[in-house]
């Protein structure tokens, strides 16, 4: 704890005192760098001259200990464990107004602005850019400077997948937009970018103020401690995932979770960052709200480098073409709104459907449905239970008994079936997605619908 000289006898008489509002107020304003916590009061921060650093509890527990030791006061625990908790409530929180600023190594960027001005402690930032804003707007200069970054957006980039739409992933990242509700998989096969994408991500938003974890880390309370207060997010290398992502729609969605800290009471708040998923098959979601396709903006990587293609040096010629990077991303938009525009578009685009629900069974099932325009078409159908061989089985008549036998003749594993309980509800959703009208009609004999199972189309999926 670094303690202003000149106010030290405060400090000393407080201590002697042993009253703890004293000991605490004497502390605060006796530090020679302002300390805050942040708005739940579960983590402390120091000001170090550019940005509000995390301070660890067990560290800032052994400084006061130090300082009645040094006294040569007399204590126990519970005063040490008094004064933080007092500090954890009379300490000013971190300001919160870094909406619309970068903050660079050289200074805080103004993007409303344009300008350059110091760092103080006015601003709650608790990381910043470890490099210098390069201060030009010769956007053409700037690519120049930036070959490495350009040649890998030119290989994620196609005709579906303009450049204007990942540079737009960036900016939400850069920008900490959490407000637009949407988050990024990134998805692929392997050596085709997805990693260079996270290593920048984590690069625009400081050292700090990213963390790398897995999908426990959504889900859990206990887990959630990991990642609360971050601005970004990671999920490398996800493994195929088939849930509801309970979490993720809660965290995307600015909703306040819960987080139960070690050692610290459990308490309720937004976690407000922006999340980055990475894995070669996307994630498949149980979820009929349709609340997670309204947030999953799906970066498609299917160019696989040639192994004479790959650079060891790649990730260090990218974080030196960071200040240009940076530049370009903020130039390409001066209306924020043209980049949260184009996560949208890409959202609802045919080669995020096609990546996203290629590996989905039901999705293709699903694309062996022609449509009616009345319901005169197949029933929906009952399962047969062994203990129920009664059910008459036609997959003829029946879509439950088709979608059965499909799953058996695409060679798909009887694990990824859908329940007859939830089975209206996954034609509701899905079929809504690829715009097709479904139309169920209850009958004496059944539920009948507008739909019909080509066979034939079944084949053209294999």
């Amino acid at each position: 704890m670094k303690i202003c000289h000149t106010k030290f006898d405060d400090v000393s008489a407080a201590l002697n005192s042993m009253k703890i509002s004293r000991i605490a107020h004497a502390i605060q304003s006796a530090r020679v760098e302002p300390i805050a916590t942040n708005a739940a009061g579960t983590q402390f921060y120091a000001f170090n001259n550019k940005f509000w650093q995390r301070v660890d509890q067990a560290d800032l527990a052994k400084e006061i200990t130090r300082l009645f030791m040094d006294n040569g006061v007399d204590f126990e625990p519970r005063h040490v464990t008094n004064v933080i908790s007092l500090l954890r409530w009379t300490s000013p929180k971190l300001p919160e107004n870094t909406a619309g600023k970068l903050f660079f190594s050289n200074g805080v960027f103004d993007t409303k602005l344009l300008t350059l001005e110091p760092h103080n402690t006015t601003f709650g930032n608790t990381a910043i850019l470890d490099f210098d804003y390069f201060e030009t707007n010769d956007f053409e200069l700037n690519w120049a400077r930036c070959p490495s970054f350009a040649a890998w957006l030119e290989n994620l980039a196609s005709e579906e997948q303009p450049k204007e739409v990942i540079l737009a992933a960036l900016y939400m990242v850069l920008f900490n937009r959490y407000d637009w509700q949407l988050f990024l998989e990134i998805s692929g096969k392997p050596n085709t970018g997805k990693s260079t994408f996270s290593q920048i991500c984590s690069h625009l938003v400081g050292a700090e103020d990213w963390e790398s974890g897995d999908i426990s880390n959504l889900e859990e309370p206990r887990e959630r401690a990991l990642i609360a207060g971050k601005r970004l997010i990671i999920l490398p290398d996800l493994q195929q995932y088939r849930g509801s992502a309970r979490g993720l729609c809660k965290i995307t969605g600015n909703d306040a979770v819960s987080i139960n800290p070690k050692y610290l009471p459990q308490f309720s708040q937004p976690i407000n960052a922006i999340l980055v998923i990475t894995n070669n098959i996307p994630m498949i979601i149980e979820d009929q709200t349709g609340a997670v396709d309204r947030r999953r903006v799906v970066i498609s990587c299917n160019k696989p480098l040639r192994k004479e293609e790959v650079d060891t040096e790649y990730f260090s010629k990218i974080r030196q073409e960071l200040p240009h990077i940076t530049n370009v991303i903020v130039n390409s938009f001066p209306d924020p709104e043209v980049a949260r525009k184009l996560l949208i578009q890409q959202r609802d685009s045919k080669i995020a459907f096609e990546q996203t629900y290629k590996d989905d069974s039901f999705w293709q099932f699903c694309s062996c449905l022609d449509v009616l325009e009345t319901a005169t078409g197949m029933h929906i159908g009952q399962d047969r239970f062994p203990s129920n061989n009664r059910i008459e089985w036609d997959p003829e008549k029946f879509l439950y008994h088709a979608y059965t036998e499909f799953l058996c003749s695409q060679s798909h594993k009887l694990k990824e079936k859908v329940g007859i309980t939830k089975f209206s509800a996954y034609l509701t959703k899905y079929l809504k997605m690829m715009n097709k009208h479904f139309i169920k009609k209850r009958l004496s004999s059944g539920n009948i619908t507008n739909l019909v199972f080509n066979k034939e189309r079944q084949f053209d999926l294999q």
